[in-house]
């Protein structure tokens, strides 16, 4: 039970380590307002559902000997999941609350000038203002943090049901005919 509890520990702190790293090539190179931000973020999506995979299939010969269903191998994935998106959820809070404070407020700038940009001529002044009221209250390092364990826990959720899928044991098939003979003989 000790070395199941550290292994989840383990592999939700090394996928932990990935997520941030992607989050800080992101900061570092500012890809968010980039055009190769999409294509950032679904090849790093891409990149962590064949890490949970590796991870999934490192656990399950670890753990269960080769031997886990789907049932049990996805159970033990989402607390996996679960340490992953807690652990980014405080660097992100870490990040936005302490280390770049301007950071929010640039969300918020870019955000009305998404608003102008889209509803130009549709919302008047007053309109956006209150749009941009409500999401001033929202942008927080709380809520961004929040936002991002959730988002994170329902994306680990769809690749550890992929995953889960493929790496479950097998079903073991009989070799030996006398073995087969006798469960047959059972049978009847």
């Amino acid at each position: 039970m000790k070395s199941k509890i550290l292994n989840i520990f383990i592999n939700g702190l090394l996928l932990a380590c990935y997520i941030i790293l992607t989050e800080v090539i992101e900061y570092a190179f500012n890809l968010k307002n980039s055009s190769f931000s999409t294509a950032y973020w679904l090849l790093s999506y891409i990149i962590f559902a064949i890490l949970l995979f590796f991870v999934q299939k490192n656990y399950q010969k670890k753990v269960f000997s080769g031997t886990a269903n789907y049932k049990k191998l996805f159970g033990n994935t989402i607390f996996i999941i679960l340490i992953v998106s807690l652990i980014n959820g405080i660097f992100i809070y870490i990040l936005y609350k302490f280390i770049d404070t301007n950071a929010i407020e640039q969300m918020l700038i870019e955000s009305r000038n998404k608003l102008y940009e889209m509803y130009d001529g549709v919302l008047n002044e007053a309109q956006i203002e209150n749009s941009m009221k409500m999401t001033q209250k929202l942008m927080t390092p709380l809520f961004l943090s929040i936002t991002n364990i959730f988002s994170l826990l329902f994306w680990g959720i769809i690749f550890s049901l992929i995953t889960s899928l493929i790496n479950k044991a097998k079903k073991q098939v009989i070799e030996d005919s006398s073995d087969f003979d006798e469960v047959m003989k059972n049978v009847e």
